[in-house]
């Protein structure tokens, strides 16, 4: 198969389009031909040599993708033709190429509704909001909460996640657009809510959540 394969750590220049041998599945996992993939800060970091990680050259990089299963081996429970999306397990990468072999327990049917880069632009955001949301915030029902930097993407999942499983509303700030311009789509401070221009009193929010502190890269 094709990949983009990392020749050592650096810019871009050390990618080159080269061949490697197909995955092969094993008990448990499934082939995927990847139809997208998404780059995300992980990906970068690798790339420069951020992580202790000691990778073998040349190395594929890549977590998130988007696909179709042509391949499964014994014991996984998805069958061959299924589109699916996912991340893989932490440490691991590998989307960068036509194929990759991944546990199918970390693989999800992709929605119809979703095109493949959008389900490829999914997987590593919303695994992270729900970390952020049940393991590290271990929110309650009932709850109010304030999601700060809204427009990140795994604080947008945040929110979505938060007020389907709660049933409540949450309130977000969003970050700036620009070096002196502020887009607030709906900012809670204190005890007023902003909502575009328009300004009401509100509750002070129970618990805040910002993503200047917690980690979007949860890695083993």
């Amino acid at each position: 198969m094709k990949a983009a394969l990392l020749s050592k750590h650096g810019g871009v220049d050390a990618f080159y389009y080269g061949d490697t041998p197909d995955p092969v599945p094993g008990p448990g996992e499934i082939v995927v031909d990847i139809h997208a993939a998404s780059v995300n800060a992980a990906d970068y970091k690798v790339r420069l040599g951020s992580y202790d990680s000691k990778l073998k050259f040349p190395y594929i990089l890549g977590r998130d993708f988007s696909g179709v299963v042509s391949a499964v081996g014994p014991g996984a429970d998805l069958r061959v033709g299924d589109e699916v999306f996912a991340v893989c397990d932490a440490g691991i990468e590998g989307a960068y190429a036509e194929k990759i072999a991944i546990k199918s327990a970390l693989a999800a049917i992709k929605p119809p509704k979703l095109n493949h880069d959008e389900a490829a632009a999914m997987a590593l955001t919303s695994l992270t909001a729900i970390w952020a949301i049940e393991d590290t915030a271990q929110l309650k029902k009932g709850e109010t909460v304030l999601i700060d930097m809204k427009s990140k993407a795994a604080s947008e999942w945040s929110g979505n996640i938060y007020s389907r499983d709660s049933g409540n509303t949450y309130y977000a700030t969003m970050a700036l657009q620009g070096p002196d311009q502020l887009q607030v789509e709906a900012c809670a401070l204190g005890r007023f809510f902003c909502s575009g221009n328009a300004w009401s009193r509100i509750a002070k929010p129970e618990r805040l959540i910002t993503y200047r502190q917690i980690s979007t890269e949860p890695r083993s």
